[in-house]
């Protein structure tokens, strides 16, 4: 009977973008009774995202939704008391702060700010909620209307963010607001961004993270600061030389945790923990005799919401946080002596956790090939999952997801490369098989839920994808290898990977091979068309085509170029020439679609326009798909309608040329 159901299934289908559920950032009461979390859904006809806020009894496993306005409420927070809920919502203008009181009622507004606020954080007497605002420090022309637009006037070198557009003078801030009468404290101020951290347990001072330097433009540090809030006084724990963030007070009030690196190897240093001693004011890295990659690092197309863990403190100065470990993310569990232990490691992506008051159990939010997330509670000793919730369960039950295997292949200097490879859907027949490339190129694919590779599996096409040398979660040495070397051993590793999967699997043709990949893997695979011709059709998307115009145009150019390919462009600008795709236009003989959108500031669409107009003045096959009202995020959190118009523009570019003769 299960075999005949399972036969009923269908495949995927790029429409089943609508259809599917994320549920994420749980949140345990302190009274370990409830836990409180959001679900985001894609809606088709509105061309938006809505999230709600749910609670779930941990004991009766009864579930209520908590918000219904038709937008985005997110961000949820237990007050220590248990008796509100703090969460952010867009119902007004700009994303404010709300109160809901656990015991009912309508939500209220706690912040009227017109830049809205972000990260709420209460105080440990429940009496007080700080956030972040972003604060203009000076008159700044901007572009205001069509009738008159104004000019923009640039001062800084950091002065566009892909996130944010073009930057308006604006510094964010640290503040908190009373609930006894809305009034709004700022903690910090002046031409400096501010990142809220954690209040102490007496809640006199408070840690936040900031860029302080003389010109932060070019430090690119960020460093951890106390601020005693009766005398104002501002004290550096951290010593301007690295990039530091999610601190963490310890409930007992003798460690500040924080997690980071010293820029060691650029943006290929990996993160590791501190703990910094109140009374001898001392700080030791924790994770420093260990290879280990403490953040969730996995690239992916679906779970864009979650947040980041950070160091979550127990009892007898132990705390938990999230590792990132080839192609998992799981829980390790450390103390402040440097004792770290594995406590779940399984072929998953753990992408939410909040731990019990009792630190015996948590709540993880838990992602695989096959499933693309639900809540489950997670015995942190005995390591037994118990699932939670079913936001994806009508959908499970009629559509069938591929599984990907796992394997490794053997790059000629003989480094293994962690490998997957997805068999198309419905067929047992040899098929076309596409490689795709990960961006970054410090992030990893992992065992987490890819809505892409469904959907091009559903198609009749082999998945082939892998981590090469300068993914996360294989070491240091191995994150830092591709720097100064894009184009050389990655390339290589890349073409062992699909070298391997044609011996390995008997229905992977080798005459029918595509490529695609975004950002890195858009150069990539621009680099991989001018390097080789076994690739019968290549999408290049939101990708780096000439290293020498990026640097001055990306809104990380310069720094990201010069860490990345170890030159920039006064000293050595044979190398980014030599590190360009653009340079190899001439040899591109595969039939290539260039995907980039409009708004892209991370690579922007200048480099997908050199490259189109070389390829076609060189008469190449080549077309070119622009995003509007897009930037670098398209395939992640775009609008819906150019996410789904994005997956068939691939999907037909690659049935056009893999299976023509099929």
């Amino acid at each position: 009977m299960k075999k005949l159901n399972h036969l009923k299934k269908r495949t995927v289908t790029i429409e089943d973008l609508y259809e599917l559920k994320s549920v994420y950032n749980p949140q345990i009461s302190p009274d370990g009774k409830s836990v409180v979390y959001t679900v985001r859904e894609t809606k088709k006809i509105e061309n938006a995202y809505e999230t709600q806020l749910f609670m779930l009894d941990i004991e009766t496993k009864e579930t209520k939704q908590l918000t219904y306005y038709k937008g985005n409420n997110h961000s949820p927070a237990w007050s220590p008391d248990g008796k509100w809920i703090a969460f952010l919502s867009d119902r007004s203008q700009a994303v404010q702060l709300y109160l809901l009181a656990v015991a009912g009622g309508e939500a209220e507004a706690l912040t009227d700010l017109e830049k809205g606020v972000s990260n709420p954080v209460w105080s440990p007497y429940s009496d007080e909620i700080m956030f972040s605002t972003k604060v203009g420090e000076k008159a700044v022309r901007v572009e205001q209307n069509y009738e008159y637009p104004q000019p923009y006037e640039v001062e800084r070198l950091l002065y566009k963010s892909d996130a944010s557009g073009y930057l308006k003078g604006e510094y964010a801030q640290v503040a908190v607001v009373k609930l006894k009468n809305k009034e709004v404290t700022f903690l910090t101020d002046g031409p400096y961004h501010h990142s809220v951290g954690c209040w102490s347990p007496d809640t006199n001072s408070i840690v936040f993270c900031s860029s302080r330097g003389e010109n932060p433009d070019l430090s690119l540090t960020m460093d951890v600061f106390i601020l005693h809030r009766d005398t104002k006084k501002v004290t550096s724990i951290t010593g301007e030389t690295g990039y530091f963030h999610q601190v963490s007070w310890s409930p007992d009030g003798s460690y500040i945790a924080y997690i980071g690196n010293e820029r060691t190897y650029g943006s290929a240093s990996m993160n590791d923990i501190y703990i910094y001693q109140i009374s001898n004011q001392k700080t030791a890295c924790i994770t420093a005799g260990i290879d280990l990659e403490v953040g969730d690092m996995v690239a992916g197309d679906f779970h864009f919401g979650r947040t980041a863990a950070g160091i979550m403190w127990g009892r007898n100065e132990e705390f938990y946080f999230v590792v990132s470990e080839k192609g998992s993310v799981g829980i390790y569990k450390g103390n402040v002596n440097g004792k770290l232990d594995p406590v779940f490691m399984d072929n998953a992506h753990v992408y939410g956790i909040s731990v019990f008051p009792n630190c015996e159990e948590a709540i993880v939010a838990i992602s695989t090939f096959t499933h693309p997330g639900d809540l489950y509670s997670l015995n942190l000793k005995t390591e037994e999952l118990v699932k939670l919730t079913n936001v994806n369960d009508s959908f499970l039950k009629h559509v069938q997801l591929t599984e990907a295997k796992s394997f490794y292949a053997t790059s000629t200097d003989g480094i293994h490369i962690h490998s997957w490879v997805v068999k198309a859907a419905a067929t047992n027949d040899v098929s076309p098989t596409i490689l795709e490339i990960h961006g970054g190129p410090h992030l990893m694919y992992g065992h987490t839920f890819m809505f892409e590779f469904q959907v091009l599996a559903s198609k009749g096409f082999n998945i082939l994808f892998s981590n090469p040398r300068g993914g996360r979660g294989y070491g240091q040495a191995f994150t830092d290898a591709v720097r100064g070397d894009y184009g050389g051993m990655d390339y290589t590793d890349l073409m062992a990977v699909t070298d391997e999967a044609v011996k390995r699997y008997s229905y992977i043709n080798e005459d029918k091979l595509g490529v695609t990949g975004g950002s890195y893997g858009g150069f990539m695979t621009n680099w991989i068309v001018g390097s080789t011709n076994r690739f019968k059709a290549a999408v290049t998307q939101r990708s780096i085509s000439n290293w020498t115009s990026f640097y001055g145009v990306s809104d990380i150019g310069y720094y990201f170029t010069e860490w990345e390919l170890k030159a920039d462009i006064y000293e050595n600008p044979e190398k980014l020439w030599n590190h360009s795709p653009l340079r190899l236009a001439e040899n591109v003989k595969t039939p290539l679609l260039i995907l980039h959108s409009e708004q892209d500031y991370r690579c922007p669409i200048e480099q997908a326009e050199q490259l189109y107009v070389a390829l076609k003045r060189k008469d190449k096959e080549v077309e070119f798909i622009r995003f509007p009202q897009s930037n670098h995020e398209l395939s992640r959190s775009g609008k819906p309608n150019l996410r789904t118009a994005r997956l068939k523009y691939l999907t037909s570019w690659f049935k056009r040329y893999l299976k023509q003769s099929q």
